[in-house]
């Protein structure tokens, strides 16, 4: 199953993007909201990673239950696919949710529905044993293009 992470807003606090899941015939199954730190030089617990093709594998943890992990991150380990709403909620993963909206106020983007999208794309990939995710910008921020 091929993913692609299209990220389009990126400052100093978070990097927000579109996480699409592609189907037979390349035809789009999901699609999602996104929310990762910024570029930070893929430092680890503050940075998104960089761009590039991954790896994507089931993980289970006691925090998260059932969620995906990206496989050979250079110089990083753990970065997951999981749920939450705010920048403050990941330290180098992927946030999913239905749509970017400010829900604490506090003049920055979060993910809405988090925890129903991730429990949506977890019931859509339960079976998938050959997982990649494609990262890339659709927008010029930070030289990461």
């Amino acid at each position: 199953m091929d993913m692609l992470l299209a990220r389009v807003i990126s400052d100093s606090k978070e990097t927000l993007g579109r996480l699409i899941v592609f189907g037979k015939n390349i035809r789009i199954i999901f699609d999602c909201a996104t929310l990762e730190p910024p570029w930070l030089d893929n430092k680890k617990n503050i940075s998104c990673i960089p761009v590039g093709l991954y790896r994507v594998k089931h993980r289970y943890s006691e925090k998260y239950e059932h969620h995906l992990v990206l496989i050979d991150v250079n110089g990083r380990e753990y970065i997951l696919i999981h749920w939450g709403n705010y920048y403050s909620d990941t330290e180098g993963c992927i946030i999913v949710g239905t749509h970017h909206k400010d829900i604490n106020k506090d003049g920055k983007l979060d993910v809405v529905n988090s925890r129903r999208t991730f429990n949506n794309l977890m019931v859509l990939v339960k079976d998938e044993t050959d997982m990649s995710l494609r990262i890339c910008y659709t927008c010029r921020e930070r030289g990461q293009i």
